[in-house]
């Protein structure tokens, strides 16, 4: 009797492992399909940003005139900032993909839950990198320019037809500029005014960055229109070399300045040609070459190919 409890004994003990196991088995996978996992993939983030900053295009890029994708695999922490960030696909230039990284650090977005409960995600930021001329970039300097050169000229039928045309080249500024399309039948005196009210109209819209652009293409302007003023006279001994050193020292102190997005090889042919500030003897015939040179310089840098 007491043999036959022990073999029932081991039966159940047998049993009972066995029942164990199998109930283990069974819960297991389910337990483990239940388990809040620690990071989800989001696939492409683009559109779920908060904030997505836009990364900045690099000069070597620009002079390459590079355009295309680059991916950056991102990880978002629970409370939706991105901790890391690394390019993974797309264009093989190495600025383009540190810009894109930078830019990838920088965004945000809502926090992504998981029944409930917060959950990093990984995911994939695609940026679009296209190629920018520095005709593009430096178009408020054109505009500047453009309308300081019928301000001081207004009389002369050359700018006419160039600012009736203005507001195709700058369409930003469509509006502030439809405002000339009588100027070639307006007065002197009414052209100069109508000029005024579309620097004021114009500088209003604009960013701190593009102010400074406006007030380089003033300064710059400055500079070159007496030289303009005296060739129309035909009157090279109409410039006063002291006030055009005195506008080249104002340009220069300008360009100390600039905003991180202008376009630095322009920036440098400014700088050459405003340090003709110190240059004796500017308009001798031997530096006359000197001055243009430089100022071709900056047309060059602007847009190549447009001086040859």
């Amino acid at each position: 009797m007491k043999q036959n409890t022990k073999i029932a004994l081991f039966v159940l003990l047998l049993l009972w492992a066995s029942l164990t196991a199998f109930s283990q088995t069974l819960q297991g996978p389910a337990s483990r399909s239940n388990k809040r996992p620690d990071v989800i993939f989001g696939g492409v983030v683009n559109g779920k940003a908060v904030t997505l900053p836009k990364p900045a295009y690099p000069e070597d890029a620009r002079r390459a005139k590079l355009s295309g994708v680059v991916k950056a695999k991102v990880l978002i922490d629970e409370t939706g900032k991105v901790t890391s960030a690394e390019t993974v696909e797309g264009l093989e230039n190495v600025s383009l993909r540190q810009s894109a990284e930078t830019a990838a650090l920088g965004a945000v977005f809502s926090p992504t839950t998981l029944s409930g409960q917060p959950v990093k995600v990984s995911g994939i930021i695609v940026y679009n990198f296209a190629a920018v001329t520095n005709e593009e970039r430096v178009k408020v300097l054109g505009v500047s320019t453009m309308l300081y050169m019928a301000r001081t000229f207004p009389g002369d039928p050359e700018f006419a037809a160039d600012l009736t045309g203005g507001a195709a080249w700058f369409p930003a500024f469509a509006d502030e500029l439809r405002g000339l399309a009588a100027f070639k039948d307006a007065s002197t005196a009414a052209r100069a005014a109508a000029v005024d009210k579309v620097i004021v109209s114009v500088r209003a819209r604009l960013t701190e960055s593009e102010k400074w652009q406006f007030d380089i293409g003033q300064a710059w302007f400055e500079v070159i229109g007496p030289i303009k003023a005296a060739a129309n006279a035909n009157d090279p001994a109409g410039v006063d070399e002291a006030d055009i050193k005195l506008k080249l020292s104002n340009l220069r102190q300008l360009t100390l300045s600039a905003p991180p997005d202008f376009p630095l090889d322009v920036l440098q042919k400014l700088k050459g040609f405003a340090a003709l500030a110190d240059q004796k003897d500017l308009f001798s015939e031997e530096n006359k070459h000197t001055f243009m040179s430089k100022f071709e310089d900056i047309i060059e840098a602007i847009s190549p190919g447009s001086t040859k």
